[in-house]
């Protein structure tokens, strides 16, 4: 073809034909002697030099020499030449492949006769198109992804060198391993039309689009997929690799890193909450209890924030604070996590709760909801402090004394329940009335030793440590029984306890004298009528 209107490219042949013309008025004789200079990238194709029109001429000497850049071809055209003839020399030229980066040449071609004479120059530009294949994904090359993220896998083949791209043009790729394909997500993102359905193969693992028709330059053939990345099969690990190939050659491969969180949360408190009802922590009115939520990421990928914990404030707590960011609002104390939590890291969120003044026991337990887990449970029971207390007597209440008689009072105070009584406790003994108190006799008999304070009325202890839950305290004082005064015979000696500002029950006691009682009758009684005899 012409290459001056045609677009030349490697591969292709060109015919030269060379019309040789005696202008003059006598007869050419000498043999035509031909040479010309070309760009390397033309070649002389071997044998195609012919003559067209002059079978009794022949054509000598031919020799194509390849040199530095330039080419140089030659021969003789034998036989002569009569005024006016024109001789007609064809023979072709194949276009070579450029250097490397190299997509377009300029030529500039003509002949020269050993005589001086020279053609005209045919002028034009031999080019090379070249397609490049981008494969790329989204998220990008060596990025983290995690199981069920999906993965859109993308191929660009452009032509980035000089004119029309002629052939038919194969992109491939698959569905790498630990992944599984997208129904329907194959497709072409540019204009250009592809034979080929895709997926291509029945097992859905390799996709691949033909395309007819060449591409022009600096046009873009764009097709993709997705996929789905597997669960891990074991561990917190894998990797999935992919590549494409544009006309069957492997281009560039695609690595992404399959990473798997795994978010375990745990409750603990100090004092420690029990693990079952059976085993429930013993708490009571004024204690705090701190608690630990405890998030942690066993995996290698982060677990994606937000993160939401909430944790219901129990009946019988009062919330005191929270640490991160921790709110509470009509019993419920909430935290919003807005930065994910990295493998192998543990996220701890602390909170405080207060055992309220409660008027009986109570059981309760507390447990963190953490997005869509939950923590296990801690059980507590709130129990409401209480003494029990009893005075008692040596004799024994109800029992007769006399004149002198030494009575002792024992007052125990006992703490039934199973935690501590950590408020002071004041026992008082009240001497009674017709007693005088025995100097010195007042004494703990359980507890630590105490001294009282004694009055003419009273005995007063004050044991300020905590009564230890099943623990006691008993003090006893002695009185002597005072005489009656005259013309008594019989008195009621009675006394209580008191605790902490409350009555015990009452002792009694009988105070009998000695003595003679007189009693005159008659029957009948002296209101009925009598009569005679």
């Amino acid at each position: 073809p012409d290459p001056t209107t045609n677009e030349v490219q490697p591969g292709d042949e060109i015919d030269f034909i060379l019309e040789i013309k005696n202008i003059g008025s006598a007869t050419y004789s000498d043999p035509i002697v031909i040479d010309g200079l070309s760009p390397s990238e033309l070649v002389y194709k071997d044998n195609s030099i012919k003559l067209v029109n002059k079978p009794s001429h022949s054509i000598s000497n031919i020799d194509f020499l390849e040199a530095p850049g330039v080419n140089i071809f030659s021969y003789k055209v034998v036989g002569g030449i009569i005024p006016n003839e024109v001789i007609t020399v064809s023979y072709t030229f194949k276009v070579d492949d450029f250097s490397s980066g190299v997509y377009e040449v300029p030529v500039s071609y003509n002949v020269n006769t050993s005589t001086g004479f020279q053609s005209n120059f045919l002028t034009f530009t031999a080019v090379k198109p070249e397609l490049e294949m981008t494969f790329f994904s989204t998220p990008v090359n060596n990025s983290d992804v995690e199981e069920n993220d999906e993965i859109v896998y993308k191929m660009e083949v452009e032509n980035i060198g000089k004119g029309t791209y002629r052939n038919n043009i194969t992109t491939e790729s698959s569905v790498p391993n630990g992944s599984t394909y997208i129904e329907n997500s194959g497709k072409i993102i540019s204009t250009h039309t592809s034979t080929t359905p895709n997926p291509a193969s029945a097992d859905r693992k390799s996709l691949k689009w033909e395309f007819s028709g060449g591409l022009a330059e600096a046009d873009i053939i764009k097709t993709e997929f997705k996929v789905l990345v597997d669960p891990l099969t074991t561990g917190y690990s894998g990797t999935i690799t992919n590549n494409a190939k544009l006309n069957t050659i492997a281009g560039n491969t695609l690595t992404h890193n399959v990473k798997k969180s795994d978010l375990s949360v745990s409750l603990i408190s100090s004092p420690a909450g029990g693990s079952t009802e059976s085993a429930e922590k013993i708490l009571g009115a004024g204690d705090i209890v701190e608690y630990k939520i405890q998030l942690e990421n066993k995996g290698t990928a982060p677990v994606k924030a937000p993160i939401n914990v909430n944790v219901l404030v129990p009946d019988g707590n009062i919330f005191v604070s929270a640490d991160n960011g921790g709110t509470e609002s009509s019993g419920i104390i909430s935290w919003n996590i807005s930065s994910p939590i990295a493998g192998n890291t543990t996220e701890t969120l602390i909170f405080n709760l207060k055992i309220e003044d409660i008027s009986s026991d109570k059981k309760f337990n507390v447990q963190a909801n953490v997005g869509t887990l939950k923590t296990n449970t801690l059980y507590f029971k709130a129990v409401k402090a209480e003494l029990t207390y009893a005075l008692s007597s040596n004799p024994s209440s109800g029992e007769i004394v006399k004149e002198g008689d030494t009575i002792e009072y024992s007052i125990n105070v006992s703490n039934p329940k199973e935690i501590d009584y950590k408020d002071d406790i004041t026992i008082k003994g009240l001497i009674p009335d017709g007693t005088t108190y025995v100097a010195n006799s007042a004494n703990v008999k359980v507890g630590s030793p105490k001294t009282p304070t004694v009055t003419s009325d009273d005995i007063t202890w004050t044991f300020d440590e905590d009564l230890e839950a099943g623990k006691n305290y008993t003090v006893t004082f002695e009185v002597t029984v005072n005489n009656l005064n005259a013309g008594e015979f019989l008195k009621t000696i009675e006394t209580n306890g008191v605790v902490n500002g409350t009555n015990t029950n009452l002792v009694s006691h009988t105070l009998s004298k000695a003595g003679l009682r007189y009693k005159f009758s008659s029957s009948p009684d002296p209101s009925n009528e009598i009569s005679e005899n």
